[in-house]
């Protein structure tokens, strides 16, 4: 029976450090869902050009936060050990990871897209 308010504490905690992992997952989630909630009211026609597009970006973009998963778990870990000076270095790092991984992305489907198209026969 003592175990009982020790477990609550410790599920307590998980759920403290886990919910800002959920919350970015769910904002993955929510940009698809608002992305064709707004193409479908304007331009209804295009969801299969959306679709399409998605097969070139969806990659990277799933990539990109599997890529920066890391941070997360180390940010959640340092501030479950009250070391906030690794999660900013975490938070630093990762930031960094982002932007150099979002440039390389861009340059990559801004220079390759039109060709992949066009290499699996899309007009």
């Amino acid at each position: 029976m003592n175990q009982l308010p020790s477990r609550i504490l410790i599920l307590r905690e998980l759920i403290r450090l886990g919910m800002p992992i959920a919350v970015g997952r769910m904002g993955v989630i929510a940009m698809g869902i608002t992305d064709l909630i707004v193409v479908g009211q304007l331009a209804g026609d295009e969801l299969a050009d959306l679709a399409l597009a998605y097969t070139v970006i969806g990659v990277p973009i799933h990539g990109g936060i599997a890529l920066l998963l890391g941070v997360q778990i180390t940010s959640a870990r340092a501030l479950g050990q009250a070391d906030a000076g690794l999660a900013r270095l975490a938070w630093r790092r990762g930031m960094l990871l982002a932007g150099l991984a979002g440039l390389l992305v861009v340059l990559l489907v801004w220079t390759g897209a039109a060709g992949f198209f066009q290499l699996v026969g899309v007009q």
